[in-house]
C-alpha cells in the first residue's frame, strides 16, 4: 500500500511540475512558432510585405543597398526601426497581433491593437503561415469593422479628373480610386460609393512657397475616404472637369484586401512631391499592395504624370473591364444649348444676360420666369445655374438657393422635353493621348546674329503637352511644358558673318522649367481670360544689351480668345505680354520687353496643328525705346500618337538684331 501511495505522490508531483512549466510556453508558442516559420519562409523578402509596408530599396553614395519606406509616420510601423528594417518590423507585427494592448496613436483616431490597425498585414502574413484567417477575427475591432461594414466594396475603380489649368495641383490632372458598394438595388448610385483621395496637405498659399514646398516634399500626403458624392461635386461641378472612370478586374479576394490596406492607409502619411510621389504613385502603390500579380510603377518613368499611370492601368492585359464618361456640368449645358433652335437660343441668352445682371440681387430674376415657356430653355438655364454657381448651391447659400427653387417651380409647370441626347464623349480619354514624355531631332538654317547657317537640333522634355502636339487625350488649346531642354549643334562653316569653327560645340538654346499657356475662349456665359508664363532661360537675340547671350527669363500674358463658328478648328488669341530677361552676360542689367501679341491656332485634325504667333515689343530699359517685332510658327503633323512630324521658324526684325530661323524634324513621345 505504502508503494501504491508513493507512485501516486510521484506522479502528481510529474504532472503538476509538468502542467506548471507549461503554461508560459502555452502563451508564447504560437507566435514565436509564426515568427519562427515566417523568418524561414523570409517572407520579411516577399514582395507584397515589402509593398504594403511601401519600402524601396535605397542607394547611397558608396554603393550600398538599403531598405526604407516611403511613409515617414511613426504611426505605421510597430517595431522603432520599422521604417528602415522590413525584418524587424515583420517579428514585431507578428507578436503584436497577439498582445491585446493597444496603441496609443499620435493621430486623432483612437488607440488601436496591431490587428486592428493592420488587417491587410494580418490577412497576408496569416495567409501565407497557412492560418486561414477570417474577418471575423477582426470582431473586437470596431472602428474597422464599422469601416469595412459602410464601405462593402464588390469592386474598385479608377477614376481620372481632366487637366484644370485653374489650380497648379492639378495643371497634369488628377486621380482617385472609387471602392463600388455590393447593392444590387438599382436604386443605388455610385455616388454613395467611397472615394479614396490622396492629397497633398497644403500649409501655405504663398505661390513661391508652395512651388517650393510642392516640388522638394515639404507637404505632407494623406490617403482619405469619403462618398463619391463629395469629389464629384468638388471636380465634374465646381471645377468643370471631366471624369473618366476604369473600372477594374480583380477577385474578390482582391477587392477584400483593398479595403483592408485603405483603412490601413489612414494611419499613414507620406512626402509628397508633385513630380514623382505624387497621387497618381500612391494610389499604384496601394493597388500593388493589395493584388501582387499587378506591375504597375515599373511601367511608369521617373516623372509620374496622372496620365501615365493611367495608360500603366489600362495597358495592363485584362486589367480594365469598362471605360465610363462622367461629363462635367459646364460640357452638359453646353451640350443642351447646342441643341437649341435658334428662338430657343435667343431666349436662352436673354436668360443668362439676366442672371449675370442681377447676380448680387438674385431675388429680381423671378419677375422673368413667367415670360418662359419652352422647357428645353427652362432646362439649360437650370444646368446653367448649377454650372454658374456649383459652390454656392453646395454650400448652401440661401439666395441662390431660393433661385434655383423658383426655376424648378416655374419649371414643373411647363410641359415634359424629350429626353437628353447621350453626351458626345470627349476626344480627351486619358489612356488615347500621347506620352508624356518627348524628344525631337532637326536639321535647321538660321541668318540670326553670331549662329552658323546649318545646326542639328536635339531637344528632350520630360512633360507634358505643347500646343501642336496630337491633341487626342488632351484638353483642347493648351500648353503644359515642364523641363524642355532644347540645343544646337551648329557646323563648322559658318556664314560670312560669323568667326569660323573647327570644332562647333552644342549650345543650349533654350531651357523652359515650366510653361503654362490657356487658351479659353472667351464667352458671356462664362467669361475667362487667356493667359501664358513661362520661366527658364534663353539665348537673347533681340535685346540692346546683348546678343547671343544666355539669361534667365520670365514671361507671363494675358488676353482673350474667340474661336469663330464658322472655321472649324480655327483659334484667334489677343494678348499683353511682359518678359524680363536676367543675368551676368547682360552686364549685370535686366532687359524687359512688353508689347501686344497675337496668335491664331489651326487644329486640321486632332493629329495635325498649325500655329502662328507675333510680337511688337518695346525695350523698357533702353533710352531710345526700342521697337522690335518677334514671329514664330510651329507646324506638326503627326500619323501616329506618339510619332510627329515637325517644322518650326523663327523671324525677329529689330535694330540691335535681326534675321531668321527655319527647321524641320521629327518628334518622338514615351
Amino acid at each position: 500500500m505504502r508503494f501504491f501511495t508513493t507512485i501516486f505522490i510521484l506522479v502528481t508531483f510529474v504532472c503538476t511540475v509538468a502542467h506548471s512549466r507549461s503554461q508560459p510556453t502555452a502563451l508564447i508558442t504560437p507566435k514565436s512558432a509564426l515568427v519562427d516559420k515566417a523568418l524561414k519562409l523570409q517572407l520579411d523578402r516577399d514582395p507584397t510585405w515589402l509593398r504594403l509596408g511601401h519600402y524601396h530599396k535605397r542607394h547611397t553614395i558608396w554603393g550600398g543597398v538599403y531598405w526604407q519606406s516611403d511613409e515617414v509616420d511613426s504611426d505605421f510601423f510597430v517595431a522603432p526601426a520599422g521604417r528602415e528594417n522590413p525584418k524587424a518590423e515583420l517579428i514585431a507585427t507578428l507578436r503584436g497581433f497577439f498582445n491585446p494592448q493597444k496603441r496609443h496613436l499620435s493621430h486623432s483616431r483612437p488607440a488601436e491593437t496591431v490587428k486592428c490597425e493592420f488587417p491587410a498585414r494580418y490577412f497576408f502574413l496569416m495567409s501565407r503561415l497557412g492560418e486561414r484567417p477570417h474577418e471575423s477575427d477582426f470582431s473586437e475591432c470596431a472602428d474597422y469593422v464599422l469601416f469595412r461594414d459602410r464601405v462593402r466594396a464588390r469592386s474598385v475603380t479608377v477614376v481620372f479628373s481632366s487637366y484644370y489649368m485653374g489650380n497648379p495641383e492639378s495643371v497634369f490632372g488628377h486621380t482617385l480610386m472609387r471602392l463600388n458598394q455590393a447593392d444590387p438595388s438599382p436604386e443605388h448610385s455610385e455616388l454613395l460609393d467611397y472615394g479614396v483621395n490622396y492629397a497633398a496637405q497644403t500649409t501655405t498659399a504663398n505661390p513661391f512657397l508652395y512651388a517650393w514646398d510642392g516640388l522638394f516634399g515639404g507637404f505632407r500626403g494623406e490617403f482619405a475616404s469619403m462618398h463619391y458624392y463629395f469629389k464629384v461635386r468638388e471636380y465634374n461641378d465646381f471645377d468643370s472637369r471631366d471624369l473618366w472612370e476604369y473600372d477594374l478586374n480583380l477577385t474578390p479576394a482582391e477587392v477584400a484586401q483593398i479595403v483592408r490596406h485603405v483603412w490601413e492607409l489612414g494611419f499613414a502619411s507620406f512626402r509628397y512631391f508633385y513630380l514623382t510621389s505624387n497621387c497618381s504613385y500612391q494610389l499604384l502603390t496601394a493597388l500593388e499592395a493589395a493584388a501582387p500579380r499587378l506591375q504597375l510603377t515599373s511601367q511608369l518613368p521617373f516623372w509620374v504624370i496622372p496620365a501615365d499611370t493611367i495608360r500603366a492601368v489600362y495597358n495592363t492585359p485584362g486589367l480594365v473591364t469598362k471605360v465610363r464618361f462622367r461629363p462635367s456640368l459646364l460640357r452638359q449645358y453646353q451640350w443642351r444649348s447646342a441643341l437649341l433652335n435658334t428662338n430657343e437660343r435667343s431666349q436662352l441668352r436673354r436668360l443668362t444676360t439676366e442672371i449675370r445682371k442681377h447676380e448680387r440681387h438674385l431675388a429680381r430674376l423671378q419677375k422673368y420666369l413667367p415670360s418662359v415657356k419652352d422647357p428645353n430653355v427652362m432646362d439649360a438655364a437650370l444646368d446653367y445655374i448649377d454650372a454658374r454657381f456649383g459652390k454656392k448651391l453646395f454650400h448652401k447659400d440661401a439666395t441662390v438657393s431660393d433661385l434655383k427653387q423658383e426655376f424648378l417651380v416655374a419649371r414643373s409647370q411647363l410641359a415634359i422635353a424629350q429626353p437628353l441626347p447621350k453626351i458626345p464623349e470627349a476626344n480627351s480619354a486619358p489612356h488615347l493621348g500621347h506620352g508624356t514624355f518627348r524628344w525631337s531631332i532637326g536639321r535647321g538654317a538660321s541668318t540670326l546674329p553670331s549662329t552658323h547657317d546649318g545646326y542639328t537640333n536635339l531637344s528632350v522634355r520630360f512633360a507634358l503637352h505643347s500646343e501642336v502636339d496630337p491633341t487626342i487625350g488632351y484638353p483642347p488649346r493648351s500648353d503644359v511644358e515642364f523641363m524642355h531642354i532644347i540645343g544646337n549643334i551648329y557646323d563648322a562653316q559658318p556664314h560670312a558673318s560669323a568667326s569660323p569653327r573647327q570644332n562647333p560645340d552644342p549650345e543650349i538654346e533654350e531651357v523652359r522649367l515650366i510653361e503654362v499657356q490657356n487658351l479659353t475662349p472667351y464667352n458671356t456665359d462664362f467669361p475667362h481670360w487667356s493667359w501664358k508664363f513661362r520661366v527658364g532661360g534663353e539665348q537673347t537675340h533681340d535685346t540692346e544689351l546683348c546678343v547671343r547671350c544666355f539669361s534667365g527669363v520670365t514671361e507671363s500674358a494675358a488676353g482673350l480668345t474667340w474661336v469663330p463658328d464658322s472655321i472649324s478648328g480655327l483659334t484667334v488669341f489677343v494678348m499683353f505680354d511682359g518678359q524680363l530677361n536676367v543675368g551676368e552676360f547682360l552686364g549685370g542689367s535686366a532687359s524687359a520687353q512688353v508689347g501686344p501679341l497675337m496668335g491664331i491656332r489651326q487644329e486640321w485634325s486632332p493629329r495635325f496643328v498649325t500655329e502662328f504667333e507675333g510680337l511688337r515689343f518695346v525695350e523698357l530699359h533702353s533710352e531710345d525705346k526700342i521697337l522690335g517685332s518677334r514671329f514664330k510658327f510651329d507646324t506638326e503633323y503627326s500619323p501616329h500618337h506618339n510619332f510627329g512630324l515637325y517644322v518650326s521658324g523663327l523671324w525677329i526684325d529689330s535694330p540691335t538684331a535681326g534675321g531668321q530661323a527655319i527647321e524641320a524634324g521629327l518628334r518622338l513621345f514615351r
